[in-house]
């Protein structure tokens, strides 16, 4: 059968043009909105923190990126619904080293596999910790906490953004490096963290600095000490855990993620929207009143550095049989 060039072109006419022009929906995306999952509860450090992002990623792709908070188990039940949804580029989310290293020693099976279900977009934040306490809690300073949990083993709680994030983590590192004992409350997400600490129902918080700073200018709670291996500049008046108790550190990092399979044209699209945005100095601005600092970094050095963390800090937790708890 011989086709000529008339008929193609009438053949090819009653084809939709989507269907044999590929990059048609890469050239317009995005022509809806972005939907950015943070996996922990309104109101806490990150919420706050992805409302900024979100706020200007709207400006650069001239599309509104909608925050959609999705809680539970340590953030792996947001990252579930990032890594399950469609690959059109339209769901991404928030991934921390709790979602994706420190989980692997807590859960008995992770819901998700970090290296193959996940696009890697761009870094997103660093963000120290710092421990605050209840006024009621008669310790002053990191070594007079320290020697009140030695003189009272498992009396005192400590709260947690949820099982397997850095403020459960921080408190574990404590525990370990100071020989103490503390009872871990886990909470879903950093805002009714906060709200039980105001309260007095918990005793301690290794909070991300985010959720604290107001309430610790405010008197409402004791800052005692940052996770980061120097003072933050949100608090220039709080020391580092590290003067008291050498080379501890712990602090949280973000990035952006997508499920796996987002078109590399669209991905592009996202990391230079996002690394535009981070080096952008009215949202360093809003970031470092919060405690945070942008994470500049392209979608595969977030990989590398998960990676790399992974095979250095999984063995320490797993030896602290932190699954167990």
């Amino acid at each position: 059968m011989t086709i000529n060039r008339r008929s193609l072109l009438q053949a090819m006419s009653t084809i939709p043009a989507a269907a044999w022009l590929p990059s048609a929906h890469a050239d317009k995306w995005p022509v809806r909105p972005v939907k950015f999952v943070c996996p922990f509860a309104a109101g806490g450090a990150t919420d706050m923190l992805s409302r900024i992002y979100a706020e200007h990623m709207s400006r650069a792709l001239g599309s509104q990126m909608i925050v959609d908070n999705r809680t539970g188990a340590g953030g792996t039940v947001g990252l579930s619904a990032v890594e399950r949804s469609s690959s059109d580029g339209y769901t991404v989310g928030m991934m921390t080293n709790g979602t994706h290293i420190f989980s692997k020693a807590l859960l008995p099976q992770m819901p998700y596999d970090t290296d193959k279900g996940f696009t890697y977009i761009a870094g997103l934040w660093d963000l120290p910790n710092v421990l605050v306490m209840h006024p009621s809690v008669p310790a002053q300073s990191v070594p007079e906490l320290i020697q009140l949990l030695k003189a009272n083993p498992d009396k005192y709680s400590f709260a947690s953004a949820g099982v397997g994030t850095s403020t459960h983590i921080a408190a574990e590192l404590f525990c370990q490096a100071a020989g103490v004992k503390m009872t871990h409350v886990p909470y879903r997400g950093g805002a009714p963290a906060n709200l039980d600490l105001l309260s007095g129902v918990v005793h301690l918080y290794f909070d991300n600095i985010t959720g604290s700073v107001e309430n610790i200018k405010a008197g409402k709670v004791r800052a005692l000490g940052v996770t980061s291996l120097q003072r933050n500049p949100a608090l220039p008046d709080v020391p580092a855990v590290a003067e008291y108790l050498p080379g501890f550190e712990c602090t949280s990092w973000t990035g952006v993620a997508g499920p796996a399979g987002v078109p590399r044209a669209i991905a592009e699209t996202l990391e230079a929207a996002t690394l535009k945005v981070l080096v952008d100095k009215e949202l360093a601005q809003k970031f470092a009143r919060l405690g945070a600092t942008p994470y500049v970094a392209k979608g595969a050095d977030v990989k590398k550095r998960m990676q790399a963390e992974e095979k250095t800090l999984l063995p320490k937790l797993h030896q602290m049989n932190l699954q167990a708890k």
